[in-house]
């Protein structure tokens, strides 16, 4: 691992034990607000992720999606859409990490939604691990990571297949049988 990202994952961790936000358990029932965190620059992945998002609002949920595209030309950036917003490398600082000053990357991780989904399946992703890290969400679901277990509040192990599809396919079961009674706490 580069010095560069030695010092911006640290930088991560510094920024999330400030985050005072309420854990809580979420389900099918219980979730109303939905966000989804995701790498946009696999456009085979667009389709999954859309898919995802259709599924949760069929459910009668509000779903906000942001997608990072690693790139810093416009033509690569797909149209913003009402709740499904992009950011590319514009947005980031030096090391990889997004700028405070972004108000598309401020919104999305001050919003509190009742679940926050990260479908970067590698956890790989700095940009992402970061809005992850930094989310006030009360339940966030990732894959299996080691570099996102101190995140995460609930963790789906999808190496098997590492695919978006399958990870869906397990997000959608879990969310139906776990925990009908949820407990709350604050995490300061």
């Amino acid at each position: 691992m580069n010095s560069l990202r030695k010092i911006a994952l640290n930088l991560t961790d510094k920024n999330a034990r400030k985050v005072s936000r309420t854990i809580r358990v979420h389900n099918m029932q219980t979730a109303k607000n939905i966000g989804i965190a995701y790498n946009a620059t696999v456009r085979s992945d667009e389709d999954k992720v859309v898919k995802l998002i259709r599924f949760f609002k069929e459910e009668r949920k509000n779903v906000t999606a942001l997608g990072f595209i690693n790139s810093k030309k416009p033509e690569d950036m797909p149209e913003q859409k009402l709740n499904h917003r992009y950011f590319n490398k514009k947005s980031l600082n030096w090391l990889g990490l997004p700028k405070k000053s972004d108000e598309t990357l401020k919104s999305f991780v001050n919003q509190s939604f009742d679940i926050l989904i990260n479908l970067d399946l590698e956890g790989e992703n700095l940009p992402l691990l970061w809005i992850f890290a930094l989310s006030k969400a009360q339940f966030k679901v990732s894959a299996a990571h080691p570099l996102l277990e101190k995140y995460a509040d609930f963790m789906l192990d999808v190496s098997s297949k590492n695919d978006i599809s399958y990870f869906n396919i397990q997000l959608k079961h879990y969310l139906k049988i776990i925990n009908k009674k949820s407990e709350e706490y604050e995490h300061v």
